[in-house]
């Protein structure tokens, strides 16, 4: 990756773990509330095996850089070649439905707000949120760098914001539908994964989701972190569900059905959880 990706891209402040250079480098420690307190997340480096799925430790200005890259489909910021245009540009055609957030490319999400489509994807590692998002064929991307665990409460937030600065354009708000008892009843259970699980139970014409933290990360012994406050939730259809409190405000879940029609999965921040009961 350092060779084939970060030095032609002149990514100079770009680095994996482990590696000695970040100590003598400036850089932000993830914080976590618990309560009324804010504690400096521990430990914050992933293992190594991790590093092939999002390990990379990027300054806010190399993050510019990669997403420029795409943006010129393969050039780098001298305008020498480093990928082909057609692979490049592979890379945002759409593999497969995501639901509620859109498609999935290699390994962009692509979605249309108002007309405008736009390919991103966030990340995140303990007490750190992050967002990168593009506008093909234009020369706008958002780069978005949080030290804190609930850090996606304004990546959102300032995503839709600049595109609507820049384009004029706002996404509709979802429209919650009455929802029966039944479809309360048939929505509420135990969903579970081995990192977290969510509990959502009937509360008036809504739900009320509460979520389970396990630990896990970023070692397999790491306890579990601060669980989230409950989150109101409406039913927006039958297999779709609106949370209406931060720090999950505005984010869409989706129900998953097996082949008999009941629901088999939820999926919520881009994690699938199985339902257990």
């Amino acid at each position: 990756m350092r060779e084939l990706v970060f030095a032609p891209l002149g990514l100079a402040s770009s680095y994996f773990y482990p590696d000695d250079v970040l100590i003598t480098k400036r850089f932000v420690c993830g914080h976590d509330r618990w309560g009324d307190e804010v504690r400096v997340c521990r430990p914050w480096a992933i293992g190594r095996a991790g590093n092939g799925v999002g390990g990379g430790v990027l300054s806010i200005r190399d993050v510019l850089a990669y997403a420029r890259f795409h943006l010129s489909s393969g050039l780098n910021g001298s305008g020498d070649r480093v990928m082909g245009r057609e692979a490049v540009e592979s890379m945002r055609a759409p593999q497969i439905d995501a639901g509620s957030r859109g498609s999935v490319g290699l390994s962009w999400f692509i979605d249309e707000d108002g007309g405008v489509t736009t390919v991103g994807h966030a990340g995140a590692t303990n007490g750190q949120q992050s967002y990168l998002c593009m506008v093909p064929g234009d020369e706008l991307a958002i780069a978005l760098l949080t030290n804190s665990d609930s850090g996606g409460i304004i990546t959102d937030k300032l995503r839709d914001t600049i595109l609507e600065l820049f384009y004029g354009c706002r996404a509709p708000e979802p429209e919650p539908i009455p929802a029966t008892p039944d479809r309360l009843a048939e929505a509420s259970g135990y969903y579970d994964q081995p990192m977290s699980a969510f509990t959502i139970s009937a509360d008036g014409g809504g739900v009320t989701i509460r979520s389970e933290p396990r630990g896990g990360f970023p070692k397999p012994d790491s306890p579990p972190g601060p669980p989230e406050p409950p989150v109101r939730g409406r039913l927006l259809t039958r297999d779709r569900i609106l949370c209406l409190d931060e720090p999950r405000e505005g984010a869409i879940g989706d129900f998953i059905r097996g082949p008999d029609g009941r629901i088999r999965f939820l999926r919520l921040g881009g994690r699938i959880h199985r339902k257990i009961r």
